[in-house]
């Protein structure tokens, strides 16, 4: 009976839990759960961190081929490379300058090594750094790295030239690379069924080493991340698909809403 209610529980209903029994185990324990709840959280996120870029290569690469199938490739492809570049140039001038006008974390001691090192100075970046980070000379370091913008524009590349190929190496290659989509989304499924467990760890870690006063930072962070998103989803995308395609966005948005 009780496992049959256990089984019913849902992924987000178990990372609910979590999030509790985290929030108890760090009050309650304090610094003798530190080490053991941040070695489960980190051990989560380098999961997350390691399948991220595997998965972004070959979802964009497998995709472009398939639109490749069409006489229409050339123009497609190009207004998909362009697109890319352009959303996701957009993404990080809007992440950044909302992360550096509302410093999330910044008034909270556990936050401030890490709000130092990553913050970045928005007029030290121009566009012309910003388009170089795009054409990477070293891509194995940036998967290294974790540099989304160079993998994305290699996956595109990838994916627009196999198209270009002959049939046979063509054929070969796109099954790899569906393969390898295929077996990013079977690991990526497995991690995420981890996250009750690793956000455990998260919060234990994070309580037990400042307490419920973090809490107010993270609503400030997560209103930050929410913020970004509003403005990229509701501002920025369908500004880029206006100027893309001429189209009232948000109708374009509407009549998309049943296949998503």
């Amino acid at each position: 009976m009780k496992r049959g209610i256990l089984k019913k529980i849902s992924l987000p209903g178990w990372i609910f839990i979590s999030i509790i029994l985290g929030v108890a185990a760090g009050l309650l324990l304090k610094e003798r759960i530190y080490s053991f709840s941040a070695t489960i959280g980190d051990i989560f996120l380098n999961l997350l961190k390691m399948i991220t870029l595997p998965l972004i290569f070959t979802s964009i690469s497998t995709g472009v081929i398939s639109v490749g199938g069409s006489k229409n490739l050339g123009r497609v492809g190009l207004k998909t490379i362009l697109y890319y570049i352009l959303s996701s140039l957009v993404a990080i001038v809007t992440g950044l300058l909302l992360t550096n006008t509302i410093k999330p974390g910044a008034d909270t001691s556990f936050f401030t090594s890490s709000v130092e090192s990553s913050s970045v100075d928005i007029q030290s970046l121009s566009i012309r750094d910003i388009i170089l980070k795009i054409f990477t000379p070293n891509i194995f370091n940036s998967f290294a790295q974790g540099e989304m913008l160079p993998v994305i524009f290699f996956s595109l590349l990838i994916g627009f030239f196999v198209t270009r190929l002959r049939e046979k190496q063509r054929l070969l290659l796109s099954d790899i690379l569906q393969a390898g989509f295929e077996l990013m989304m079977k690991i990526t499924g497995f991690i995420l069924k981890l996250a009750p467990v690793g956000i455990f760890g998260i919060m234990a870690k994070i309580v037990s080493s400042t307490g419920l006063q973090v809490f107010g930072n993270l609503g400030k962070y997560f209103f930050t991340v929410l913020s970004g998103l509003l403005i990229h989803y509701f501002l920025s995308l369908p500004l880029i698909v206006f100027l893309f395609t001429k189209l009232n966005p948000y109708r374009h948005m509407n009549n998309m809403s049943t296949a998503l």
